[in-house]
């Protein structure tokens, strides 16, 4: 039976985030070629390395890279929340809380987990128009999608 692991302190989440920033570039790549696959293992253990001399051998590499998947999922939804209730209130109430500084790290980290696409038939999306990009811009800059086959399929002619 596995045990529980020791709870982050927010000091570690920190220091994690600034270790991350220094290898954004690899750690957020979503290229997977052997190259990339191979600068992304050096980067994180570079990562973990930096993150033992100061906290120790407290955290695994596999805790590192947990958490920070788990940070930015965490930033996703709190910015989430953010845009719905700040194009909820329509002018009045409280203004919803601004996001953390982690969330704003993590934005300034990965922008592409933040873009919504535009869809001209949704009038309560709650983001800004500015904010927001077509679907076409969306795929044009997202990555891997270049050599994706789409199977033919077959109808079977039974069911015309």
């Amino acid at each position: 039976m596995k045990c529980r692991a020791e709870n982050w302190e927010n000091g570690e989440k920190i220091f994690l985030l600034s270790l991350v920033q220094e290898h954004k570039d690899i750690t957020n790549s979503r290229q997977n070629d052997v190259k990339t696959l191979l600068a992304k293992n050096t980067a994180w253990e570079k990562i973990h390395k930096s993150f033992s001399a100061k906290y120790g051998n407290r955290r695994t590499l596999k805790e590192l890279v947990g958490q920070w998947k788990r940070v930015r999922i965490a930033a996703k939804k709190e910015a989430s929340h953010f845009y719905k209730e700040s194009a909820s209130r329509g002018g009045g109430g409280p203004c919803p809380s601004p996001l953390s500084n982690a969330t704003q790290l993590v934005q300034q980290m990965c922008p592409q987990d933040f873009m919504s696409m535009l869809n001209p038939y949704d009038d309560d999306s709650g983001t800004k128009s500015e904010d927001k990009v077509s679907a076409e811009t969306f795929l044009d800059h997202s990555q891997g999608f270049d050599n994706v086959e789409i199977p033919e399929v077959e109808l079977d002619p039974r069911s015309n």
